[in-house]
């Protein structure tokens, strides 16, 4: 009888931390799923943008959203179906970009040293093209961080039909949105520029 009582109440203790474990990782669940919404919505409505502009020593801000990133990272063990473009560029010169543009958040403030374009080589499809590139974008949040919006200009090749192209990084155009948006207007027969979604390497990286 007291065997039975013993295993009954071992059960029943069991039952107890199963049912604490289930209310924890349901509250760990909660958390995650609220933090998640919340550093979105930070980010959408740019106010860690707002935030970071008031002075360089919130320019951090700008990197709280990246937290989401991570939901992200599965897809980077799969190859990617983008086009692949690369860029060789002096090491040196890449280096001095970066730290000529290293400013904290601020808009119409690039130094006049990184608005010059550099000469690189720029690499598509196996075939190596002539080019020069440099920064783009009116704000830091396109080349004031280590990913940056570039603009490249071929320099005989009218390589994609076009003298030069921008490369800009995908939250400055809020991702999918603008795609979304161009391809309904392409429906509608509109003129929408064209764009689409890249890889981009410089150096190999």
């Amino acid at each position: 009888m007291f065997k039975k009582i013993g295993t009954i109440l071992e059960k029943m203790n069991i039952t107890r931390i199963w049912k604490r474990r289930m209310v924890i990782a349901f509250i760990i669940v909660v958390a995650v799923a609220v933090s998640s919404v919340a550093l979105f919505w930070f980010e959408y409505t740019g106010r860690d943008e707002a935030i970071a502009y008031k002075s360089t020593r919130f320019s951090f801000v700008n990197y709280i959203p990246k937290i989401l990133d991570l939901y992200f990272l599965p897809l980077s063990f799969g190859k990617s179906k983008l086009s692949a473009y690369e860029i060789i560029i002096d090491r040196d010169k890449l280096n001095k970009i970066y730290e000529e543009t290293s400013i904290g958040y601020c808009c119409n403030c690039m130094p006049e040293d990184a608005d010059r374009y550099v000469d690189v080589e720029f690499i598509t499809d196996g075939k190596n093209f002539k080019a020069s590139i440099k920064p783009r974008g009116d704000c830091s949040n396109h080349w004031g961080y280590k990913k940056k919006s570039w603009r490249i200009k071929f320099e005989e090749e009218n390589l994609f039909g076009e003298k030069q192209i921008d490369l800009i990084i995908p939250s400055d155009r809020e991702f999918v949105a603008e795609y979304l948006n161009n391809y309904r207007a392409k429906k509608f027969g509109l003129v929408v520029p064209e764009m689409k979604f890249v890889e981009l390497k410089i150096n190999g990286i």
